[in-house]
């Protein structure tokens, strides 16, 4: 018998012949292999959430190669000018998306191997491999869409500078509307940081939820809060790691924009714009992605924890909770705003004003 557990089962009695009133009694019975359904809710959980880890791993890779791509638009319209085709070009992005996984995965196969001996683990070098084509499959689903826009680059694209298009709308010169505007000009990758945050702070949610809310009822046995102290290190351990994942990949959105408007912050340095302005500016833009991400995680992780306990009695627990990893995943990013601050900072006006000219 793999383990058992005393759980509260409700038995309905009807009337007796001689005249006792129907009764509605609740009784502990004793459950057995209660042991492996814990066992298997906990390896099921503790997937998901590494599961997650990879996915904010492959929204950093997909952020990454976009920027790489639009860097080298003039490049990729020389080769377009010479005669490659669109299929080569796909494949030359893909194929160099391909060989840092390559070594990714060697790197993360020896890291593997070395903290598992140095935690006294058993772990086969089999196991260890696995790193490769775990890293080769994530990079090649978030390097898709990267090489396809590599594909599509015409041969113009070799002379001519990267401009927004868009329609024309009342401009308010104020630091908060201007840095929503800017993070218009780049939604798709405002939404990459946004939704690597908001896996994060979802995840947050909803073990926090079931580790203060819903202990005793994770596997509907008394056996819940054991199950609750066995994963909270790894869990947690998951859930630090995509943060952590999140706060670069916003700090990279940030950078990155910062970078390719190296001009435009030149322009409003000679046009009387403090640094302090300037910080703001960048500040709005990132406070924006991390209200984004982690409002709509946080309110993720409450509705995935409505849905496992399958009732609204902790509905207003819930709700603090979600408001309070909601502030917490948007502090979080808000460390992201210290390394494209620092940068702009570094620029050199008079250098950039002269080579835009």
């Amino acid at each position: 018998m793999l383990g058992a557990s005393r759980s509260p089962q409700a038995i309905s009695l009807p009337e007796g012949e001689l005249g006792r009133p129907a009764l509605s009694l609740t009784e502990l019975w004793t459950k057995k292999g209660v042991a492996a359904v814990i066992t298997e809710a906990v390896d099921r959980k503790s997937l998901l959430l590494f599961v997650l880890v990879l996915v904010v791993c492959a929204l950093f890779i997909g952020n990454a190669s976009a920027a790489a791509v639009r860097t080298r638009r003039t490049e990729l319209g020389i080769l377009a000018c010479v005669g490659w085709s669109r299929r080569a070009r796909f494949t030359l992005v893909l194929g160099e998306l391909m060989l840092l996984a390559v070594v990714a995965g060697l790197v993360g196969a020896g890291i593997a191997w070395t903290t598992a001996g140095a935690l006294g683990l058993t772990l086969s070098w089999q196991h260890c491999l696995l790193a490769i084509p775990a890293a080769i499959v994530i990079s090649a689903g978030a390097g898709l869409i990267p090489a396809w826009s590599a594909s599509r680059v015409v041969p113009m694209a070799a002379v001519r500078p990267a401009v927004a298009t868009g329609r024309r709308t009342s401009l308010r010169f104020r630091v908060v509307g201007l840095g929503l505007a800017n993070l218009r000009r780049r939604s798709s990758r405002s939404l990459l940081g946004g939704a690597a945050l908001a896996l994060g702070t979802s995840a947050l949610t909803l073990l926090v939820a079931i580790t203060t809310q819903f202990e005793g009822r994770l596997v509907g046995t008394l056996l819940g809060d054991v199950v609750s102290v066995q994963v909270r290190e790894a869990d947690y351990a998951a859930v630090i790691a995509m943060l952590v994942l999140a706060v670069i990949c916003v700090a990279d959105v940030l950078y990155l924009n910062v970078r390719e408007r190296a001009a435009e912050f030149a322009t409003l340095r000679a046009t009387g714009w403090t640094e302090t302005s300037i910080a703001a500016l960048i500040a709005v833009e990132g406070v924006a992605v991390g209200l984004l991400g982690s409002l709509v995680g946080a309110g993720v992780g409450v509705a995935a924890a409505l849905g496992l306990s399958g009732s609204a009695d902790s509905l207003n627990a819930l709700l603090v909770l979600g408001g309070v990893t909601a502030v917490a995943g948007a502090a979080v990013a808000a460390l992201a705003l210290v390394a494209p601050i620092t940068a702009q900072r570094r620029q050199n006006t008079v250098r950039l004003l002269a080579e835009d000219d």
